[in-house]
Parts: structure tokens; C-alpha cells; sequence
């Protein structure tokens, strides 16, 4: 073996051992209680429809999508039979009322009534995530269910979720991915790479894994 294939095979081995003890800290979140699924089944009881879960909030700026285009793929989710549901913590209420505010279907508004356990106890009753690059995005895809994933100024090939049931939206213009080493600068150009994804664009790909 040279020195390149010990190299990786080190990092490899890193790597496999950090995912090892990141799934062991957060395997309780996956694995809900009796007690956590029968609280979503009580906030879900008068819930006839497939529900598509929807997270819009972000740890930053950049890797927002405007709130009009969230009501858009609502009110066409809605048109479809599916029952849109924005997920959330605290910081996302504010946002998902604007949401619901654009919107004009039904939408159910969890966010900041769930803990991380319920919400994927949510996911185990749900047909679809769509998400920004965010933690919500990786625990939906720990939990196995299809997602749809907005990206930005974020690594798409590095971090997002694989495989068929996954979806990402990734306009790779030239500027980006401008993260690097966890960091994303300023956008001097107007977050370019989440304005420029599209309603349309969202509903067709999520249509696609319905």
C-alpha cells in the first residue's frame, strides 16, 4: 500500500468512526417512544391526507428561500391531496405564520411544539420532507424518509442526502458553493443560488417522489 491509499484509508476509517459515534448520540431521536408517537397522532387526529412536511428556516441568511415560494408549494401541494405541515423550532414561528399568512390551503403549523424524538416520530407518519440545507434535512434522511433538499451556498455533493428517495436543488453557479470549512461569507450577490430555485421547480421534484 503507498502512502496515498494509507492516507485514505486513515481518513476513511476517521470518518466511518466519527459517523459511528454521531449516530450513536443521536440514535434516541430515531428510535420515538410509544408516548412521543401518540402525541403526533394526537396533533394529527382530524389529518386525512398524505402529509408533506415542509422546514423553511435556516441557520443563516443565505440559506433561506423566500416566503412566498413556501405558500406557493403549499397551495399546490394542497391542490394535489396532501397536507402540508411546516416543522420548526422557536426561531422558525415567526416565519411559518407569514407562510401560512401567503398561503391560501390549509396548512398545519408544528413548529416549535415538537421535540427532535417527535419529529421524527412525524416522519415515520409522513410522505415527503422538503427542507433548506439543514440539520432538520440530515435527521429526515437518517429517518428514511424521501427528501427534498434546497441548496445554496452549502456543498451539495459533500452534504447532501444520497440515494433515490433524495432530491437535491442545486443551481451550481459559478460563485459556489462559497462555504468552505463551515463557513459561508456575505453574498455580494444577492443570494443568487436559493433565488434563483423556483416554485415550480420545487413542486416538479417534489412531484416526482410522490
Amino acid at each position: 500500500m503507498n502512502t496515498r491509499q494509507t492516507v485514505f484509508s486513515v481518513s476513511l476509517l476517521r470518518e466511518l468512526e466519527i459517523g459511528r459515534k454521531i449516530f450513536q448520540l443521536w440514535s434516541p431521536y430515531f428510535s420515538p417512544k410509544n408516548q412521543e408517537r401518540g402525541k403526533v397522532d394526537a396533533l394529527l387526529s382530524d389529518i386525512k391526507r398524505e402529509i408533506v412536511c415542509i422546514f423553511p428556516g435556516a441557520s443563516i441568511i443565505e440559506r433561506l428561500w423566500p416566503i412566498d415560494r413556501w405558500s406557493q408549494v403549499a397551495d399546490e401541494l394542497w391542490k394535489l391531496g396532501r397536507q402540508p405541515t411546516i416543522i420548526g423550532g422557536r426561531a422558525e414561528i415567526d416565519m411559518s405564520q407569514k407562510i401560512m399568512d401567503f398561503a391560501k390551503c390549509r396548512i398545519v403549523n408544528l413548529c416549535g411544539k415538537l421535540s427532535l424524538s417527535e419529529t421524527a416520530a412525524l416522519f415515520d407518519c409522513s410522505r415527503l420532507l422538503i427542507s433548506t440545507d439543514s440539520g432538520i434535512l440530515h435527521i429526515g434522511a437518517m429517518c428514511n424518509i424521501p427528501t427534498v433538499s434546497l441548496f445554496g451556498p452549502g456543498i451539495a455533493d459533500k452534504w447532501g442526502p444520497k440515494g433515490e428517495r433524495h432530491s437535491i436543488i442545486n443551481k451550481n453557479l459559478e460563485c459556489g458553493p462559497c462555504t468552505k470549512f463551515g463557513t459561508t461569507p456575505p453574498c455580494p450577490n444577492n443570494m443568487a443560488c436559493m433565488m434563483n430555485i423556483s416554485s415550480e421547480e420545487v413542486l416538479e421534484t417534489s412531484k416526482g417522489l410522490l
